[in-house]
C-alpha cells in the first residue's frame, strides 16, 4: 500500500471503501500538478494580502469611523446589504438576521457522513520529523447541536502517508472535525508530532473540493498548502 510515482497505480487498503479505488499514477500526478499551479496562485495572493495587511487595517479603521465596519474575524457581511454586519454565530441559526435573509440561504454542508476525502499537502515546510504527503479521511458521522446550529461536528478517521516512505502510514485515528457555516471552512487537528491545525475553505459553487492551509502548534503562519478532494464520487 502506498502512493509512489514509480508505481503504476495507487491502492489504499486501509478500509473496504478505499480498496475499491485504483487510479493511475498519471491521473494522480496530473491532478497534483493542476492543483499545485492553482494553489501557487492562491499562495502568492495570500502573501500579497499579508503584505497589505496594514493598509487593510487602516481601511477597517476608516470604515469603523463611519459606523459601517464589519469585524473581519467575528462578523458576517450580508452580501446584498454589504454595509450590514451580523455575528458569525447567527449564520444558519434558523432565523434571518440580514436585511434580506442572506444568512439563511446557504446552510447545507459539503461534508457529509459516509464521504471520503483525499488531502494533498503542497509547498510544505512544516517543522516535523516526517513530511506528510497525503491524507485519506473518512467521515463517520455528523452532529449538529440543536442549540448551536451554526456549527457541524464530525467524527472522522484518517490515514497519513509520508514522503520518506510511501508504505508508511499510521493506524486509522478517530478525530473530531468542525464545519463553520459562516466561513464555509472545515477545521481539523492532525496528531503529527506537534499538532497540525488544518483549515480548508469551500467556495460557494464547489462542494467536492476545498483549498486551505496547515498550521503547526500555535503558529499563525501557514507552513503548507492543502487541497481536499472528495473521492467517493469518482466511483
Amino acid at each position: 500500500m502506498g502512493f509512489d510515482e514509480g508505481q503504476s497505480e495507487y491502492r489504499d487498503n486501509s478500509s473496504p471503501k478505499t480498496s475499491s479505488w485504483n487510479i493511475s499514477t498519471e491521473i494522480d500526478q496530473f491532478l497534483v500538478e493542476v492543483f499545485e499551479m492553482d494553489n501557487a496562485i492562491k499562495d502568492i495572493t495570500a502573501a500579497l494580502n499579508r503584505e497589505n495587511m496594514k493598509t487593510v487595517q487602516i481601511q477597517y479603521r476608516l470604515e469603523a469611523m463611519k459606523g459601517s465596519s464589519c469585524d473581519m474575524f467575528w462578523e458576517f457581511i450580508c452580501p446584498v446589504s454589504s454595509r450590514a454586519c451580523i455575528s458569525y454565530y447567527l449564520v444558519c441559526d434558523g432565523e434571518a438576521d440580514c436585511p434580506h435573509g442572506e444568512d439563511e440561504t446557504e446552510c447545507g454542508s459539503p461534508v457529509v457522513a459516509g464521504s471520503t476525502w483525499r488531502a494533498f499537502f503542497l509547498f510544505q515546510h512544516c517543522k516535523s520529523s516526517r513530511n506528510v504527503k497525503l491524507m485519506v479521511m473518512h467521515i463517520i458521522n455528523e452532529t449538529t447541536a440543536y442549540y448551536f446550529s451554526t456549527l457541524r461536528t464530525y467524527r472522522v478517521t484518517y490515514d497519513l502517508y509520508y514522503h520518506d516512505n510511501a508504505d508508511a502510514h499510521v493506524v486509522p485515528t478517530e478525530q473530531e472535525a468542525t464545519y463553520y457555516h459562516s466561513s464555509k471552512a472545515l477545521l481539523l487537528t492532525l496528531e503529527v508530532d506537534d499538532k497540525w491545525i488544518i483549515e480548508c475553505n469551500f467556495e460557494k459553487e464547489h462542494s467536492d473540493y476545498c483549498y486551505g492551509y496547515a498550521f503547526v502548534g500555535g503558529s499563525e503562519e501557514p507552513c503548507a498548502g492543502v487541497i481536499f478532494l472528495r473521492t467517493d464520487l469518482w466511483v
